[in-house]
């Protein structure tokens, strides 16, 4: 059967993938696939919330392989792989989730771009494009809010040996699905040059399989301000700015994003809890929150969809999508009882089975 890639982007990424594992295992069922394939991409190696979804996704895994017969419907009847394991024994990239950026580790924009090194005219127009600010950060810790240091830094994907390798094994039925925020820096530059390097695989070059690429079916969720954060004088990251960044990203993806993804998600919540100020060093451990288990639920909605549906033409879909979550009832605490029916349909008797519990 088909293969479903996931592609999570940033700290927002990896929450969502956590959440969407969580559904899996307590037996909610993809439709439309055997396999999912989680891409973490991620510039901040030693996030918390990174750490834990890698830790869950080998737990899975070890659960999986450790059943004497692999369950086809209820706990952990999805199968999650990496994209080594998927490829088998002729793979040659690291038997990971995480691809790992280059060049990102304890180093400064100015020194990834060589900024010393460029002529006058180049360094003149560098500087128009970046900040001092922007050229002093240390991208260990992510992109803090600068999706302009995000695109560049990203765009060394299409590069890499996990992106040819994602190429080689991608086949004509498969499905993809881009998991991002959209008021950071690394989700919100990474989502749109991910979806440009997949759609334009054909005019890329040295590709495999690119004309599978550039017509893929293509899901995405793009997660909008669900939290906040406490003051601070010397802080990196402003939430004064989340909102004016979400207006200017809505704005772009109108016309640069939307028309090329089959269906596009947009989640996200009013009810901003605050946040300690931590821009990466201190390892970013977040609480769950519903808007994570929703955009989770984003992706098993973008499976029920029947291929023919999501037709696609010279990268561009034929009848794109664009949807929100709702809920019956608003809340501080979210129970099953403030959800739509579909939803509770389908999340009910696995959370009871797991007496799973979500707040906000």
């Amino acid at each position: 059967m088909a293969k479903l890639f996931v592609f999570a982007i940033g700290g927002t990424g990896s929450r969502v993938l956590k959440a969407l594992t969580f559904l899996l295992a307590s037996g909610v069922k993809l439709n439309n696939t055997d396999e999912v394939i989680p891409i973490v991409l991620d510039p901040h190696a030693t996030n918390d919330d990174l750490l834990r979804t890698k830790d869950l996704l080998r737990e899975y895994g070890n659960i999986r392989a450790a059943l004497q017969t692999k369950p086809t419907s209820g706990f952990f009847s999805t199968e999650i792989k990496t994209l080594n394991r998927s490829i088998g024994g002729n793979a040659t990239i690291a038997d990971s989730y995480i691809f790992e950026l280059q060049g990102v580790q304890q180093e400064k924009f100015r020194d990834y771009i060589n900024y010393e090194g460029l002529d006058g005219p180049s360094k003149a127009f560098a500087s128009l494009l970046f900040s001092e600010e922007n050229l002093e950060t240390k991208m260990d810790i992510g992109f803090v809010g600068n999706p302009n240091i995000g695109s560049t830094v990203l765009n060394q994907f299409r590069y890499s040996d996990v992106f040819q390798a994602f190429a080689e094994n991608f086949g004509a039925n498969d499905r993809i699905f881009i998991i991002s925020s959209i008021f950071g820096g690394t989700g919100a530059a990474g989502f749109p040059i991910l979806l440009k390097n997949i759609r334009g695989a054909q005019a890329i070059g040295q590709i495999p399989n690119p004309a599978f690429l550039t017509n893929a079916k293509i899901g995405a969720v793009s997660v909008m301000p669900y939290f906040s954060l406490t003051t601070n004088d010397n802080k990196l990251i402003d939430p004064a700015s989340f909102i004016a960044k979400t207006k200017a990203a809505l704005n772009y993806y109108q016309k640069g994003v939307n028309p090329s993804v089959n269906a596009l998600y947009y989640i996200g919540d009013d009810q901003t809890k605050a946040y300690t100020y931590d821009p990466g060093a201190g390892g970013q451990k977040n609480e769950a929150h519903f808007v994570e288990m929703a955009s989770a639920l984003a992706i098993v909605d973008f499976m029920n969809i029947d291929d023919g549906s999501l037709s696609v033409t010279n990268g561009r879909p034929t009848n794109p999508v664009y949807k929100e979550f709702g809920i019956e009832q608003d809340s501080i605490s979210i129970q099953l009882g403030h959800l739509a029916n579909p939803t509770k349909q389908l999340i009910s008797l696995p959370c009871r089975k797991w007496r799973c519990s979500v707040r906000i």
